[in-house]
């Protein structure tokens, strides 16, 4: 089950972007600049690093730039995040084709590259790429929202904090899924979490200088990433993006509703995993895998329109395999099957399932 968000404000959030270094007009000399890498122990050089990233933080709003090589070619790594097109009025605007060029406008200045706004919006391709939607939830909500999904077993909680402390009383900040480097495009990165603490602890210096009057507790974000061409692809392929190869311009230029759409879908990788709301046919004492989640459902949708768990062990004997092979695979699907059905979600009508001891364990 996904809690049913009270959406108000979907859209991009941040982005790295890839242009083409030929499409530039000038570059910032300094992102060819080479460093040295001494060791702290004998002061002699270990190796000398060539692009070093241009990284920048003013007022809280950060930004770098680096050289990327992509299939031989040299492009110029951009990241853009909506902070650049903020505002004074308590509003925090998503990115897209109304809002970037300010972005734009900041990044250039900043480092010094010169490149026709045009142009940069057509050549430039996304990646890592984090959409974002705002809407309010009252602390006692919002902790139901974080409990219920802490049972998936990639969840990580963060408590409230009263200055730099933890404080339990005040219940949760936060929730994510995954952590953000070892994301996949089945296991993307996705997190809940509260606007204002976040400001407040991670952001203080651009909360400072922008919104020093923003108080709102009950302002909530949940946030997922992106994170590469296949991911892309796949949103794609799933009729959520126009266009298999996202331009910059194309990007931008993605309506909130269908923000809320990819959203939504990269949510639902892991609300699917949920086992808090779980049946137990028979004591179980280990909790299934994904794997085994994912079978128990298949299993359940072939018994419910007839099959047996004799019958669907039996598929496996039209898997092109030796004797040898579709005995150990039969074995260990029958223990998955088991497990994944005792597991059955209260979303599927279990009662529906004439599950007997007999047919589960298949003495």
């Amino acid at each position: 089950m996904i809690y049913k968000i009270p959406f108000f404000a979907s859209g991009v959030d941040s982005f790295t972007c890839l242009t083409p270094m030929i499409a530039f007009d000038r570059l910032p000399k300094n992102i060819f600049d080479s460093f040295l890498v001494v060791s702290q122990d004998t002061g002699e050089i270990v190796d000398i690093l060539a692009k070093k990233p241009i990284i920048s933080n003013v007022n809280g709003v950060k930004t770098r730039a680096f050289i990327f090589d992509l299939f031989g070619t040299r492009h110029l790594a951009i990241t853009f995040n909506s902070k650049m097109a903020t505002s004074k009025n308590g509003e925090f605007p998503p990115l897209d084709v109304t809002t970037f060029r300010s972005a734009f406008d900041y990044v250039q200045r900043l480092f010094g590259f010169t490149i026709s706004y045009e142009n940069f919006l057509t050549s430039s391709k996304v990646f890592d790429c984090d959409f974002k939607t705002d809407f309010n939830m009252l602390q006692t909500d919002f902790n139901w929202l974080v409990k219920h999904y802490s049972a998936i077993p990639s969840a990580k909680t963060y408590m409230m904090r009263k200055g730099k402390m933890l404080d339990v009383s005040l219940g949760y900040s936060g929730i994510e899924f995954v952590n953000r480097k070892d994301a996949t495009v089945s296991q993307p990165f996705v997190k809940f979490y509260s606007k204002l603490e976040e400001l407040e602890v991670r952001s203080p210096d651009y909360k400072h200088h922008f919104h020093p009057f923003f108080n709102n507790y009950n302002y909530r974000r949940l946030e997922v990433t992106v994170k590469n061409a296949r991911a892309f692809e796949q949103l794609y392929k799933k009729g959520l993006l126009r266009n298999e190869k996202q331009t910059l311009l194309e990007i931008l230029s993605i309506p909130q509703w269908r923000c809320r759409l990819i959203i939504m879908d990269l949510l639902e990788k892991h609300a699917n995993q949920n086992y808090k709301t779980a049946v137990n046919l028979s004591p179980v004492t280990d909790k299934p895998t994904p794997t085994d989640f994912f079978i128990g459902e298949l299993v359940a949708e072939l018994m419910e329109n007839g099959y047996t768990l004799r019958n669907c062990i039996g598929l496996m004997e039209k898997f092109p395999a030796n004797d040898k092979t579709k005995a150990v695979a039969k074995s260990r699907l029958k223990s998955r099957m088991v497990k994944g059905v005792r597991f059955a979600r209260l979303t599927r009508k279990v009662d529906s399932i004439r599950l007997t001891q007999k047919d589960a364990w298949l003495d």
